[in-house]
This record gives C-alpha cells, sequence and structure tokens, in this order.
C-alpha cells in the first residue's frame, strides 16, 4: 500500500471506498502516527501539496 500525501491534518479512513467492504471509520492525526488501526494504511502531511485525498 502506498502512503497518501495530504495537505490536511486529519483525514477519514473507510478502508474501501464500498462501505460493505471497509473497516469502520476512523479519523487520522497525519501530523503524528498518520497510519490507520485497521489497514494500516499511512497517510502523510504536506501543506505544500495540491491535491488532498481522504
Amino acid at each position: 500500500m502506498s502512503t497518501i500525501i495530504t495537505k490536511n491534518t486529519t483525514v477519514i479512513c473507510r478502508g474501501s471506498k464500498n462501505p460493505s467492504y471497509g473497516h469502520p471509520k476512523v479519523y487520522i492525526n497525519t501530523q503524528k502516527d498518520g497510519r490507520c488501526p485497521y489497514c494500516s494504511q499511512e497517510y502523510k502531511y504536506n501543506p505544500k501539496q495540491n491535491k488532498s485525498h481522504e
């Protein structure tokens, strides 16, 4: 799984775009650990990033 770079300090991870296949919604602080406890997706904060992901 690749790291998602975002300009947001908090992101939501659901594990999948389809809720039937994901995990419970969690809010992740990208300035601290930045890793989802369910699926291990990693998010990194970059305030200069042009496009953000959730």
